[in-house]
């Protein structure tokens, strides 16, 4: 288990109070960091066949943690270094992800690393540009036709910099907790396919019943076993109510709040609460774990709410 000393001396910077032994350093400073600005190559040399090295234009191929392309392109300018910090550097500028490879980056991002290019030295790096974030954002708000970020800009951009030994183990310990994060989120997206693939079995492909007989449905062929109902024969169906803006709390307060942001889009409960208070609650209006919600109201441009359930959990 790794200890933290406790800093009991501090000192006033142009960044705040910061630990008396910290410096405050530049991204620029060579001695420390490497910059690489992106440069696209021509369109004609990408591939979605693995062929070259994979390619990253700007922050849609971002993940949560890590780069997520399945761009690959046979020529490159400019490469990153595998645990290279990525920050845009085009609208939406500052985001940030980092690489698990090497990277051919397009004009819409920049690479930042350590010169040693050490793994905790590079998480260290998005740590502290992570927590500076909205300074970032700042250096493209300069009035042009589009948000931008330019080397010089990079270069100057002030950071707080400890000792390697401080700096490794706020690294290490960060970095324990979102290399968590992103197994659990991989391990659920195994198990999501392993659901669907089931479901296909089952209700599609009717794998388990491929000797039985079939007869026909108004929903196509199904297992003469099988009958077609309306959801409003096997289960009861109660629709929401709205609430008004002064009857719904960030805190809690009153009842737990669901609505359509806890559906996932595509399926799936999402639990992110609000909580109500109010006169109009009637009893059929509560729910209960286990109990289903529909998404009947459509709020993305593209339809992928509507119709989804969710398991209350």
């Amino acid at each position: 288990m790794l200890k933290f000393k406790s800093e009991k001396e501090f000192k006033e910077t142009e960044m705040g109070e910061l630990p008396k032994e910290w410096e405050i350093t530049v991204l620029g400073d060579k001695s420390k960091f490497t910059i690489i600005m992106g440069q696209s190559p021509p369109s004609k040399y990408y591939n979605q066949n693995g062929d070259g090295i994979p390619f990253i234009q700007g922050k849609k191929e971002f993940g949560d943690l890590y780069v997520e392309t399945e761009t690959y392109t046979t020529k490159c300018a400019k490469i990153a270094p595998p645990y290279s910090v990525l920050i845009t550097v085009r609208a939406p500028v500052g985001e940030l992800n980092i690489t698990k490879g090497k990277l051919c980056i397009g004009r819409g991002v920049a690479a930042v690393f350590n010169k040693n290019r050490s793994l905790l030295e590079n998480r260290f790096i998005y740590y502290v540009l992570k927590g500076l974030n909205r300074y970032l954002s700042m250096l493209g708000e300069r009035g042009t036709t589009y948000d931008s970020i330019t080397k010089e800009e990079l270069d100057n951009f002030a950071v707080p910099f400890p000792k390697s030994v401080e700096r490794l183990s706020i690294a290490s310990v960060l970095s324990w907790f979102d290399d968590l994060i992103e197994n659990k989120k991989r391990q659920n997206e195994i198990l999501e396919k392993t659901a669907m693939a089931i479901f296909k079995s089952w209700f599609i492909d009717f794998e388990p019943f491929k000797d039985s007989e079939f007869v026909d449905s108004e929903l196509g062929k199904i297992p003469k076993t099988w009958k077609v109902r309306s959801i409003g024969k096997i289960a009861d169906f109660r629709n929401g109510l709205s609430y008004k803006g002064v009857e719904k709390f960030s805190e809690p307060a009153g009842y737990l709040f669901i609505t359509l942001n806890n559906v996932l889009e595509g399926g799936g409960f999402k639990p992110e609460y609000s909580w109500i208070k109010s006169n109009r609650i009637k009893k059929h209006h509560f729910l209960k774990e286990g109990d289903l919600i529909i998404a009947n109201t459509e709020q993305t441009k593209v339809g992928r709410l509507i119709g989804c359930p969710a398991l209350v959990t």
